[in-house]
This record gives structure tokens, sequence and C-alpha cells, in this order.
């Protein structure tokens, strides 16, 4: 029995002194100090914040922010963080130390999103593209106290700041803004890349904030009158009352022809394009544009069976439009590159002149039943498209792709 008791003191007093020694090994871990200790902490100059003794929360010398101004400079800017502007200091800063810099009470940008939930969601939405930026820490590209740029409290103009990353750090853009010839307005306007750009996290790629057809009707939704006084007509409205569209929009890609941020080029489009309805001399490389897609013997071969059939009989029609020593018709004299209500986008009228006139094309297809040889209506299962016609030019002429020369 005697023996009984002696194991049990024993027991008794062995686990007395591990859990002794398990609590002065958590009170040591305690008192390691933290990376980051504010500096009367760190000297022990209590006094410099506390007014007793035995400092407790009660007791500062001065309120906050007053308190925090006697070291720390006032931080002024036309915009102010909400929390800096009520002098809520310690709502992001602990007093005495902590595991991140600057005193912050988390890391960010979990930090932030203590109050910021809805960006949080965004950008931990796993089917979210998200900005690396706004990944490493949002003071990357916000002030966290005031701004006298914008009350989004950013650093710097959208622009410039884009620019820091997306040029300087080697992170190129598709052209230099400052640069090209032809500037997109957006772009050089003061929300500048917010205009197409979500500069946190999206669904959509290239970090835009829609589809990019989507996207330009937020602007291309009524008509637009050009620095040089041209009238941009409303696309949305074009494409809606126009029902073939052309392949790009089709896909709802307006950068296939466009360069979102500016262009040397006219109408800040990809590559050469003519702008006026006649050119002098047929040259390939004003066309470069339209044969990233469309085959340039379309307008080097004078006779075809397959390249076109804007042809009559094996007679290239397109090449002898266009392909001429002068006044040689570009594209645009017939086709509409958005959109049409014609086969293959045939214009119903086309821009003459200073004045704009409206030169109506009064275009009309040919239709052949393919037993008799004889022109035919639609509704007929043997009658196939054989050609057309036109008027602007010149009198109404025809053609027919169909007949065997």
């Amino acid at each position: 029995m005697k023996n009984k008791k002696l194991f049990l003191l024993i027991l008794v007093a062995l686990t007395t002194l591990s859990y002794g020694y398990t609590r002065s090994q958590d009170s040591a871990k305690r008192k390691q100090p933290a990376k980051f200790q504010h500096t009367p902490y760190a000297e022990k100059a209590c006094k410099r914040c506390h007014a007793s003794e035995i400092p407790n929360g009660k007791d500062l010398v001065t309120e906050v922010p007053g308190l925090c101004h006697n070291c720390h400079e006032k931080f002024l800017g036309d915009f102010a963080h909400s929390p800096t502007s009520l002098g809520e200091c310690l709502l992001c800063h602990n007093a005495h130390e902590s595991e991140h810099r600057s005193l912050l009470s988390e890391k960010e940008p979990e930090l932030c999103y203590l109050c910021h939930d809805q960006l949080e969601r965004k950008m931990t939405n796993e089917q979210n593209s998200t900005h690396s930026p706004a990944v490493d820490g949002c003071s990357v590209c916000h002030n966290p106290h005031t701004s006298d740029v914008s009350s989004k409290l950013l650093k710097k103009q959208v622009r410039l700041l884009c620019t820091e990353c997306h040029l300087e750090e080697g992170i190129t853009l598709p052209v230099a803004i400052d640069a090209v010839g032809y500037q997109h307005k957006p772009v050089v306007t003061e929300r500048s890349c917010l205009h197409c750009h979500a500069p946190h996290a999206t669904f959509f790629e290239n970090h835009l904030r829609a589809e990019p057809l989507d996207l330009c009707f937020n602007c291309h939704n009524k008509e637009i009158i050009t620095s040089d006084g041209v009238s941009l007509a409303n696309i949305e409205e074009l494409l809606k009352s126009n029902k073939i569209h052309h392949g790009p929009i089709k896909e709802k890609n307006c950068s296939g022809c466009h360069s979102p941020h500016g262009s040397d080029f006219y109408r800040i489009l990809l590559d050469e394009y003519p702008k006026d309805f006649y050119t002098d001399i047929y040259d390939e490389n004003n066309y470069k544009l339209c044969f990233t897609c469309h085959e340039s013997t379309l307008l080097q071969d004078r006779e075809t069976t397959t390249l076109t059939n804007f042809r009559d009989g094996h007679i290239n029609l397109h090449y002898l439009h266009v392909n001429k020593p002068e006044k040689g018709r570009t594209c645009r004299a017939c086709h509409e590159v958005h959109a049409s209500n014609h086969f293959n986008h045939i214009r119903d009228s086309v821009p003459f002149g200073k004045i704009k006139w409206p030169l109506q094309l009064k275009y009309r297809e040919q239709y052949t039943d393919i037993n008799s040889g004889k022109p035919c209506t639609p509704s007929n299962s043997s009658c196939i498209k054989s050609g057309g016609s036109c008027v602007a030019c010149h009198d109404r002429k025809f053609y027919n792709n169909i007949k065997e020369e």
C-alpha cells in the first residue's frame, strides 16, 4: 500500500514539473520579440505614450491620433483613407509590435479585406484572373493614408502608375502610347487604362472589364465626333441594323483589326488600309491589314475561277477594280467593314468626296436556274446565286460567275 502511495506522489510530482516546464516554454515563446517593434516599445520608453507607472490602454498621454502625431508627420492630401481622416490609426496598426512591416496588425492584402470584403470575394474567386500587384499587396498602387491624385488613393495618375510596370519593368505594351500617330481617346483621358481594364480581378482575358465587343459599346453606342471633326458611326446600332457581320465582329473581337492602345495607322488599325475611295497606284503593302486574313492574290491575278465569286466568267473583277494605274477603287468603295445587309458586306452607299455624299451602289444579286440557264427566283430549288449588278461609278453592269467562256 505504501509503495502504491509513493508511486502516485512521484507521478503527480513529475506531471507538475512537466506542466510547469511547458508553461515556461510557452511564456518564453511569447516573450520573444516580434519581427517589427515600435521604437518607444523597443527602448522601453513607455512614458512617451503612457502616463502611469503601470501602462494600460486607458492612460495615454494624448488621445490617438494626436499621440501618434507627436512623432509621426501628419498625413496631408486632397483625398484621405477613412481610418486616416477619422484618426483611427490602431484600426490598421499595432501600437507595440507586429510580425508585419509598418506594425500592421495583419499582412496585406488580408488587412484590407477586413473592410473591403467585396474585393476579397473577387480576388479569391477561382474563376477570376488576378492582377499581380493586387495579389502582392494593395500598397503597390495605393497610398494607405492620403493621396493628392485620386479618391481611390492611387500613388500616381492611372497611366503613369500602370506604365511603371508595363513599360519600365519590361512588361511591354503592344505600342508606345505617347508616341503613336493616332491615339485612342480612352487611353489618354484621366481614367486611362481603367476604362477597359479591371485593376484587381476579372473573369475576362487580359484583365478586361467585359467581353471586348461589349466593352467597346460603352463608348461606341452613339455617334462620336473626333478631334478633327470627323463623325464616327454608332457601331452598336450599325451592327443591330445590319445582320451580316464581318468575321472579327462575329468573334466579338474588335482588336482583330484595331489596336486599342493606339496606332500609327488610320483609325487605330493594326496595319495599312487605304482610307480613301481612290488610290493612284496599286501597292500590295497598302492592304496589309486585309491580307492578314484574305489572300493577296485576290487583287493580283487577272483571271481566276477559285479566288473570288466576284468575276465575270474567269475575269477577276476585284483585280479589274483595284489593280489599276490610276483611280483604282479601294476595299471601302464597295465593302462595309463592320456589317451589311448584303452578301459579302456590300455597301448600300459609300461616303464620296469632301462632302461625304452618300454614293448609292444599288447592288442587286442575280440568280440562274442550273437546268435552263435562265434567270430565276431563289425560292426555286434549282436556282443558285450566279452573280449580281451595281450602278454607282458607271451605268448598271452585270456579272455572271457561272457562265462558261
